[in-house]
C-alpha cells in the first residue's frame, strides 16, 4: 500500500545521502498521479525542523509534489539550516495534501476545522491549513477568501 510519508522520507534520505532527486515509485494510486499542491513538514523531536510547500501544483504528480516539497523542507527552508546526515534517523514527517481552492463570499462559508483558508488582500497572500484557531481577518481592506479541503498524513 502507497504510503506519502514513506515517499517523503524516502526522498530526503536519498536527496541527503545522493544529492539526487528520486523519481516516485510507478504504481502510485491514481490521487498520487494527479496534480495537487501539498506541504511537507519535517520535525525532531516534536520540533519543527523544516515545512515548505505549495497550495496550486508545481509539478505533474501530487507524488512528485511531495518529493520536491519533502527536499525543499529539507534543505530550502530558510527559518532552520539545511538537514545533515547524521539527523536523517531522528525525522518526523506529516504530508498535507490540498485540494483545489474555491472562492467563497465571506467568514461564515469557512470551517477552520475541516477548511484550509487563503487570504489576499493588497498584494499579500496568508494561508492556514485547517487549525483550532481562527484566522484574524483584516479589517477596512478589501480581501478575497478562498477555501480548501486537505488530506493530512502523519502527525
Amino acid at each position: 500500500m502507497f504510503d506519502p510519508l514513506e515517499l517523503a522520507r524516502q526522498a530526503v534520505d536519498y536527496y541527503i545521502r545522493s544529492g539526487k532527486i528520486a523519481e516516485p515509485p510507478a504504481d502510485l494510486p491514481e490521487r498520487f498521479r494527479e496534480p495537487s499542491g501539498a506541504f511537507v513538514c519535517i520535525k525532531i523531536e516534536g520540533r519543527l525542523r523544516g515545512c515548505v510547500g505549495t497550495f496550486s501544483p508545481t509539478r505533474p504528480t501530487l507524488a512528485e509534489e511531495i518529493v520536491a516539497s519533502s527536499i525543499k523542507a529539507a534543505t530550502q527552508d530558510h527559518r532552520f539550516s539545511p538537514l545533515t546526515f547524521d539527523e536523517l534517523d531522528s525525522l518526523q514527517f506529516s504530508v498535507d495534501v490540498l485540494d483545489a481552492p474555491e472562492p467563497v463570499s465571506g467568514p461564515a462559508e469557512l470551517d477552520y476545522r475541516i477548511y484550509g483558508v487563503i487570504v489576499r488582500a493588497g498584494g499579500r497572500l496568508c494561508l492556514r491549513v485547517p487549525a483550532r484557531n481562527l484566522l484574524a481577518l483584516p479589517e477596512g481592506v478589501d480581501f478575497e477568501l478562498q477555501r480548501f479541503r486537505v488530506i493530512r498524513y502523519g502527525e
